[in-house]
């Protein structure tokens, strides 16, 4: 093929936001549909090399896979070798077993599965912690290059009109088993490959069928409206839901249109993208992309471990060492080894060498040295309750497996419904068949006083159902998440849990989330005054529960892990002070405060001052007990604290009517 730099230039736009998106995901929400990007521009190229080649009767499987190999592995082996020895040195033993499991899946060019199955979530807390989660993407690209040569080459012989047909008809397939699954299966529909390979399809149908004849002004118009396409996701794409589904199709079409744009050289698209720069950054992508995760990854890790700077300071720091090594890799490792047939036979020894040396770093290389073997820090097993207390089918099996509940026991109830909400959420019948005087409305930090409230409950012969799941938002309207992932399924919700309040007129809805997530005060306080007057008339009293203090150390660290180790390092146990969001905690508290003084039915519970110390330290243990599972969530010890203020509020009450 003839070279073309715009094409560089697109891989350039595509890598940018990636970047940018993964240092500072709040100044560019969609930049991860990079990703997005470089599948088209995958699908075109290699569609546009083996078309070429087999209508010029040379093409060779043996030599696409040589190049394949040449062009991919070098790189990839010593990212692998040197991200595994980088988890030895500076991070928690359970981060560099995690990262070593992973490294098996990355080598067997599954590591897609390993994030669906192991990790979760793109956007979960797991993710955020997984040095190769960016893995998953040349997977599914890596799952292509497998099948689709040899397929093209039979469709290419049986005939071009052919093989465009059934492309297309491969691409419909596969968008309409994607859009199915973005409403029940979305990990599915983001990570594996069936439902991902309409994008490459979609850049191989376009190379099968080249624009032709493109006049001077429609190259300007297609690359025009092709980049505002690409521009306008990496804007105003998020992870609030939907995603991939329809909306893939805004960077996977406006990257269709900068093709066609650019295939006119004259085209102004076709001139910024060949920009030197763009070139540049373009050539260095693949490297870029490699580097850039795993080192943000390992900078936030070492700066929770020590208390150094924010996770924005140390996302930067990640990510200039990032695009440093990148540089390095390519200049001296990815460019020579792909470059030329010269020595090709030593490069493949080569590569077979690095491919064991990092398989042996994998299986072997040691453990850092223990932190669980004191038997002065044997703690008390930890316990948390509030799974069985989820709307969520799966509540618990992703927690369990998270590094930072290796520790923590997760009794859940498998559920046969998935949409448990339609039917009364989850009851509990302590009151017989009495409709619930207690209905409890939240997020996962909802479920962690699950057991508080069932015992009491219990005790006083009240049914009480539960409308909580993890990232449910219990304010009004409830804001789309992974079991909500589309609007429908969010209105859905809203109207069932105020339906079943209507028809049961509780004495008490109890409100808790983790509320510090919430974006300005005024969006906040909008929220709390539209539910409770969404629920007047329809419930005795609203009781809000703030939240609790936050640990600095962030969601990707084991706590009993993290306290072993720095009493191995100190000889004494850590002080653990506050994230830095405390200041915006204390101010919706306030707002709180003064929204439950003016509102007669509703009250405050503020569980703050049994976890606060002075200078922004948190009590986080008592002897053997540790009262937070993680950073933000109370174990079964910690929630348990609150057992007389909900005590107080619960038994303060006789029974009384509803307010109207």
């Amino acid at each position: 093929m003839t070279y073309q730099a715009s094409l560089d230039g697109v891989r350039a736009l595509a890598v940018v936001a990636v970047v940018v998106f993964h240092v500072a995901p709040s100044r560019l929400p969609g930049g991860f549909i990079g990703v997005d990007v470089f599948f088209v521009l995958s699908g075109f190229l290699i569609t546009s090399l083996i078309a070429d080649g087999v209508r010029q009767g040379q093409f060779s499987l043996r030599e696409f896979y040589l190049r394949r190999v040449l062009r991919l592995a070098p790189n990839m082996l010593v990212m692998l070798a040197a991200v595994l020895l980088m988890c030895h040195w500076l991070a928690l033993p359970s981060f560099g077993r995690a990262a070593r499991e992973h490294v098996l899946w990355v080598l067997g060019c599954v590591s897609n599965w390993f994030t669906y199955t192991q990790v979760g979530g793109y956007w979960g807390t797991d993710a955020a912690s997984a040095p190769f989660l960016h893995t998953w993407s040349l997977a599914v690209e890596e799952q292509f290059y497998f099948v689709y040569p040899a397929v093209l080459m039979g469709l290419l012989g049986v005939g071009s009109r052919f093989a465009r047909l059934l492309i297309l008809g491969l691409v419909v397939a596969s968008w309409l088993a994607c859009w199915w699954a973005t409403s029940h299966e979305p990990k599915a529909a983001f990570y594996l490959a069936h439902m991902r390979v309409w994008e490459l399809l979609a850049g191989a149908y376009l190379a099968l069928r080249p624009v032709v004849g493109l006049s001077r002004k429609m190259g300007h118009v297609a690359g025009a409206l092709g980049s505002m396409m690409i521009l306008a996701g990496y804007l105003g794409i998020s992870d609030s839901g939907g995603f991939p589904g329809s909306v893939a199709w805004v960077p996977a079409g406006g990257t269709l249109l900068v093709l066609a744009g650019v295939s006119r050289a004259d085209s102004w698209s076709a001139k910024l993208l060949s920009h030197p720069a763009a070139v540049v950054i373009g050539k260095m992508s693949y490297s870029i992309y490699l580097w850039h995760w795993p080192a943000i990854v390992l900078a936030r890790h070492y700066a929770e471990l020590h208390d150094l700077g924010t996770r924005r300071s140390a996302s930067v720091v990640g990510m200039l060492a990032g695009v440093g090594l990148a540089w390095v890799a390519y200049r001296w490792i990815e460019a020579p080894m792909r470059m030329g047939a010269v020595h090709r036979s030593k490069k493949i020894i080569l590569l077979g060498g690095g491919f064991v040396g990092v398989l042996i770093l994998a299986q072997g290389l040691p453990s850092s040295a223990s932190t669980t073997g004191q038997a002065h820090l044997n703690f008390s097993p930890l316990v948390f309750r509030g799974m069985e207390f989820s709307l969520a089918p799966e509540a618990g099996a992703f927690a369990s497996l998270a590094t930072r509940y290796r520790d923590v026991e997760f009794p859940f109830v498998k559920l046969a419904e998935t949409q448990v909400w339609l039917n009364g959420g989850i009851l509990k019948p302590h009151g017989g068949t009495n409709a619930p005087k207690v209905v409890v409305f939240g997020s996962s930090h909802a479920l962690m006083y699950g057991g508080e409230i069932d015992d009491l409950c219990r005790e006083r012969s009240w049914t009480a159902a539960y409308f909580c799941a993890d990232g449910v938002s219990p304010l009004y309207p409830t804001q789309t998440c992974e079991l909500l992932p589309t609007a429908e399924a969010v209105r859905g919700f809203d109207r069932a849990r105020l339906g079943w309040l209507t028809r049961w007129h509780p004495e008490w809805l109890v409100v808790v989330d983790r509320w510090d997530r919430f974006g300005s005060l005024a969006d906040f306080e909008s929220q709390v005054r539209a539910l409770l007057e969404a629920v007047r008339g329809k419930v005795g009293q609203v009781l809000f529960i703030s939240q609790v203090p936050v640990l600095r150390l962030g969601e990707a660290v084991n706590l009993r892990e993290y306290a072993r180790w720095n009493y191995q390092r100190s000889g004494q146990m850590p002080e653990i002070s506050a994230d830095q969001r405390a200041a915006r905690r204390q101010q919706q508290r306030e707002l709180l405060r003064r929204i439950v003084q003016e509102c007669p039915y509703a009250r405050l519970l503020d569980p703050g001052p049994f976890f606060e110390q002075a200078g922004g330290r948190v009590r986080y243990y008592e002897g053997d007990k540790f009262f937070y599972a993680d950073d933000d969530h109370l174990s079964q010890f910690g929630s348990s604290l609150i057992r007389p203020l909900l005590e107080q509020h619960f038994g303060a009450l006789p029974s009384k009517k509803v307010l109207n």
